[in-house]
């Protein structure tokens, strides 16, 4: 669904559906794109709902709340994407229930980021295929509340620049746990990597002046104990008997009659 007003604030509380809303249609979509403008000011809460795309550009300033409600949402933006927090005042984006499918800078788009705190996703925070794209004194972390993380995760993926990152902190970021084995002697599944930056073919990077804490893939899953092998009636009767064994002190005696 489309949603075509030039430019939207979302003063106080907008869901991404918010035009369908208004127009008395049900919530309950699978994908909202808005071709306008949209504005998240200081005080104002953006509510993401399904696969959303930005087609103009998706402006967030210090004291805007974006809220990914549960699901595998994704932020894409096909426009650009300026989230313009300040110190002591950031622009937040949070996931409902810690899991959620990150931001996507599509081809064509453009992405800056100052003074945010972001929620990890799932898989890759934030996807960047059309640069330029940097990001400042910005925290991509786990959320609190995330209970195991589906995807091999990273932070940030470029495979297009140039890259700026400078005076970011990136983690705590934890791996997918391995699942268990399901079988006597089985193994046990690799836990999730994580990266917290990863390039491809991307020759203009600059990462300057950033920490990187708690970064640590999952554990692997435990493997099962074997069983102990019970004989059946068959190996029982095949077993040769042990033949009898005469006291020592009989053989002494035979060995004295000699």
């Amino acid at each position: 669904m489309r949603c075509d007003p030039f430019w939207m604030s979302c003063r106080p509380v907008w869901a991404a559906s918010a035009c369908l809303l208004l127009a008395g249609a049900p919530a309950a979509i699978a994908e909202t794109t808005f071709t306008g403008d949209v504005l998240v000011a200081d005080g104002d809460v953006l509510m993401i709902d399904d696969f959303t795309t930005f087609e103009g550009e998706l402006r967030i300033e210090g004291g805007g709340l974006v809220l990914v409600n549960p699901g595998d949402w994704t932020i894409n933006i096909g426009g650009s994407l300026v989230i313009a927090g300040e110190e002591g005042n950031p622009a937040v984006i949070r996931s409902v229930d810690g899991e959620w499918n990150g931001i996507e800078i599509d081809f064509g788009a453009t992405g800056s980021i100052s003074w945010a705190e972001i929620d990890a996703s799932n898989d890759t925070t934030i996807s960047v295929f059309s640069g330029p794209f940097s990001m400042e004194h910005t925290t991509i972390a786990d959320a609190p509340n995330l209970s195991n993380p589906t995807g091999n995760r990273r932070a940030v993926f470029a495979q297009a620049g140039p890259v700026s990152i400078d005076r970011c902190t990136i983690g705590p970021l934890v791996g997918r746990a391995g699942m268990p084995a399901t079988t006597a002697s089985g193994n046990g599944t690799d836990g999730g990597d994580v990266t917290a930056i990863s390039m491809l073919n991307v020759d203009d990077v600059s990462v300057t002046r950033s920490r990187f804490v708690g970064i640590r893939g999952g554990n692997g899953g435990a493997g099962d104990d074997g069983n102990t092998a019970q004989p059946n009636d068959d190996d029982i009767a095949t077993v040769p008997a042990v033949p009898a064994v005469e006291p020592i002190a009989a053989v002494l005696t035979l060995l004295a009659v000699q």
